[in-house]
């Protein structure tokens, strides 16, 4: 148990009866990169656009950075089992593999997935990290609403990808789909069912063998997710399936898993006014890079975890809790970040304020 390492402070609020505003302001200790004090999400809203028509909730717009899955039946926020960073040794030089001391506990469905992939100043992107339509910071146009009334809502947006957030260095844009149905007649029960489409543009980049060229390549995810809520219980669930496109032809194709799926179940229970109980499945079938040229060891590794928790409210604002994460693969002998812990065991407080 260290001293809290992340702080975040929100503000939001409005400049006249249809415009707000909200901003993410965060501090992480974390980071040794420069960059410990940012914005993340940071976004205007222009709201009820077609009340000039007579449709109070046609389109809603958001310009600045947010995150794209806010209105997903599985968000990228607000989960019950926080995200636990990952143990990184970065290998100066560029376009180099890193080396995974311990992977990040986060839902599997949000991860990139792949093994040996790059952003386009040459950082990997970790298989584990929230990217793509689940990143939660990307900088772009949004548009929503509601033009068949509660059931149904629709969302399309642009944004630069490549994870670049105010920069825009390829000259082309990522955009996405998503809808999502609703029921939500019953003080005791509400569902909703979700499926999206993003669809990225020489969004990211790979390292070829032996220090070659490393071209643009697309990158494109596809999901569904699904929620119910009964009573005291919440389950929820999402299933992705990435895939990168334009890959260089020859052996480097060949050696290169070009699919990999994300699939994610949680469960939430309240159990008594202030005990919370959750329980989260995840299944990471990983893509990318298979075999090493240069050390001929597997590079792609798929894993699998199932964690456990329960969280003790001694304020509406303050809680304890005690959570466990299980390993559910072989080990494979030690040789692989994903497989090598058996049980990450937490303990923590969440307080908000």
């Amino acid at each position: 148990m260290g001293f809290p390492q992340t702080f975040n402070l929100f503000t939001a609020g409005t400049f006249t009866k249809n415009v707000g505003f909200f901003t993410e302001l965060e501090a992480n200790f974390e980071e040794d990169d420069g960059n410990q004090v940012g914005f993340e999400r940071t976004f205007v809203s222009f709201n009820n656009l077609g009340s000039y028509f007579g449709q109070k909730d046609l389109a809603h717009l958001r310009v600045g950075k947010f995150d794209p899955s806010a209105f997903f039946s599985y968000t990228t926020h607000r989960q019950q089992l926080d995200p636990v960073r990952a143990d990184v040794a970065s290998n100066p030089g560029g376009f180099g593999l890193a080396t995974i001391n311990r992977i990040p506990l986060v839902p599997s469905a949000f991860g990139a997935k792949f093994f040996g992939i790059f952003d386009r100043g040459g950082k990997q992107i970790l298989p584990f990290e929230p990217t793509l339509f689940n990143a939660p910071n990307q900088m772009g146009v949004d548009i929503h609403g509601r033009p068949f009334g509660d059931w149904f809502l629709y969302q399309a947006g642009i944004v630069n990808g490549a994870k670049e957030g105010f920069g825009d260095s390829n000259n082309a844009k990522d955009w996405y789909l998503m809808g999502r149905f609703d029921y939500a007649k019953s003080d005791l029960f509400s569902a909703s069912l979700s499926g999206f489409g993003y669809f990225g543009s020489n969004n990211v980049k790979v390292a070829l063998p032996m220090g070659g060229p490393t071209p643009d390549v697309s990158w494109n995810r596809y999901g569904v997710s699904g929620r119910l809520r009964y009573k005291m219980v919440d389950i929820y669930g999402m299933f992705t399936i990435d895939r990168i496109s334009d890959l260089p032809a020859g052996a480097f194709e060949q050696n290169f898993d070009a699919t990999a799926t994300g699939l994610t179940i949680q469960a939430d229970i309240l159990a008594t006014d202030r005990l919370l109980l959750s329980t989260r499945f995840d299944n990471l079938d990983a893509g990318g890079v298979k075999i090493n040229p240069m050390t001929k060891k597997t590079v792609r590794t798929s894993n699998t975890l199932l964690a456990f928790q329960a969280k003790y409210y001694l304020r509406t604002n303050l809680a304890l809790y005690v959570r466990d994460d299980v390993n559910l693969r072989d080990a494979k002998g030690g040789t692989s970040a994903p497989r090598n812990f058996r049980n990450a065991f937490l303990v923590g407080a969440d307080l908000i304020y």
